[in-house]
């Protein structure tokens, strides 16, 4: 597993994570060792979604990517993405369960390996806090209730869409 950190433009990035041809999350600025062959997003915010180039995978509560991203800039969904429907992703050594997580968007998510016990967690978990609420579609009771089911998972490393990862 590689992170690709995100560049010095908080608009513009995010931390990014490349699992051998699987890509978590793709900013605007994010740049690759070569094209994923699939990207999770954890939300459908610019900064983790604007770089799509190649097909991901988006929750479906955050389709409209538009208008949650109304306050930063006009944006439309790529027509690379495509719903995320799967509760579970199994590539190369990596099998992965989506927690569904919202509160920073309808549609947040994160992904959890259960025997790694490693969990991506896109804005809803930081090491030193979590993704704001004030923003479109954000939901501070709901953000609540995600960080207490983050909180009761049995991960050791948080990888988080940005800042530093964070171990326990």
């Amino acid at each position: 597993m590689k992170t690709i950190k995100g560049a010095d433009y908080p608009e513009l990035s995010c931390n990014a994570y490349w699992l051998d041809g699987l890509a978590i999350d793709c900013g605007p600025l994010t740049h690759f060792p070569h094209e994923p062959e699939l990207i999770l997003l954890t939300h459908g915010h610019y900064d983790h979604c604007g770089g799509v180039r190649s097909r991901a995978l988006l929750h479906e509560a955050d389709w409209d990517v538009k208008w949650l991203n109304e306050q930063f800039r006009n944006f439309e969904r790529p027509s690379q993405i495509g719903r995320l429907r799967k509760k579970n992703f199994e590539w190369v050594d990596w099998f992965l369960k989506v927690i569904e997580t919202p509160g920073h968007t309808p549609g947040s998510v994160c992904f959890f390996d259960e025997e790694k016990r490693v969990l991506f967690s896109g804005d809803t978990l930081f090491a030193d806090g979590f993704g704001r609420t004030d923003l479109n579609g954000g939901n501070p009771e709901k953000m609540a209730e995600s960080l207490e089911l983050v909180e009761s998972l049995n991960w050791k490393t948080l990888y988080p869409g940005h800042g530093p990862a964070m171990h326990r």
